[in-house]
C-alpha cells in the first residue's frame, strides 16, 4: 500500500510493524489475517499519519480481501488524498503464458510489450496452463483500477481518493481477489464488492 506524495524509499524509511488481525464487515462477516502499519514520522510534510494495510481472508470462502485504513494525525485537512494497493502477480511460470482481460472478453498477452488496462470492476488475469483465472475485484465507480504488463512485471493497482479532516480516520475501499474457473462478471461478485470496514 502506497499514499501520494511519499515515493516507496521514503515509505521504507519509516517506522513500519505487523500484526494478527480480525475485522468484521457491514455484513457481519469475521474475516482475519494480517495488519501492516506504518507510521509517517521522517516525511516532513505526512509527518502524523498512519497507514494500515490488511490482508484478509474469511473461512469458507475462496477470497482474499485487501483494504487500507488512514489516520490522519497531521493536523492538516484533506479534500482528496489517495491511498493505493499496489499487487504484482505471476499467473503462471512465466509472464509470457499470461494474459489479462476485462469484461469485454478482449484479452491481452503478458510479459512481452507493455500494455495496460483499466477496470470497469473487474479484470481476471490467467495463464495458457491453468483452468481458472484470478479475479481482480474493486468497488466500481469509486475507485480506480488498472493492471499493467511489460516483459518484466504484471502489476495491478487500484487507487482511492478521500475526504481526510484532521484526526479522523479513513477506510478504502477493499479489493478482493478470487480464483474461478468460469469469468466473473462484476454484477456476479456486485455483493462482495459492496462491502465495507469500519463502520
Amino acid at each position: 500500500a502506497s499514499v501520494q506524495g511519499i515515493s516507496p524509499l521514503s515509505q521504507q524509511d519509516e517506522r513500519r510493524s505487523a500484526a494478527f488481525a480480525s475485522l468484521t464487515d457491514n455484513r457481519g462477516n469475521e474475516w482475519s489475517g494480517i495488519e501492516l502499519h506504518t507510521h509517517i514520522e521522517k516525511h516532513e510534510r505526512y509527518r502524523g499519519l498512519e497507514l494500515t494495510l490488511f490482508a484478509l481472508l474469511l473461512p469458507g470462502a475462496p477470497v482474499l480481501c485487501c483494504v487500507t485504513r488512514l489516520t490522519n494525525r497531521t493536523e492538516m485537512a484533506y479534500n482528496s488524498f489517495q491511498s493505493t494497493i499496489n499487487s504484482f502477480l505471476l499467473p503462471g511460470e512465466s509472464l509470457e503464458q499470461g494474459w489479462m482481460e476485462k469484461d469485454n472478453g478482449t484479452r491481452y498477452r503478458c510479459g512481452k510489450a507493455g500494455a495496460e488496462i483499466e477496470s470497469d470492476g473487474v479484470i481476471r488475469l490467467g495463464s495458457d496452463n491453468r483452468s481458472a483465472a484470478l479475479h481482480a475485484l474493486n468497488r466500481y465507480p469509486g475507485s480506480k483500477a488498472w493492471m499493467y504488463t511489460n516483459n518484466l512485471v504484471i502489476h495491478h493497482g487500484v487507487s482511492q481518493s478521500s475526504l481526510m479532516p484532521a484526526g479522523s480516520t479513513v477506510w478504502a475501499a477493499p479489493v478482493f481477489y478470487t480464483f474461478s474457473g468460469t469469468p466473473l462478471s462484476y454484477t456476479d461478485m456486485r455483493a462482495l464488492a459492496e462491502i465495507t470496514f469500519g463502520g
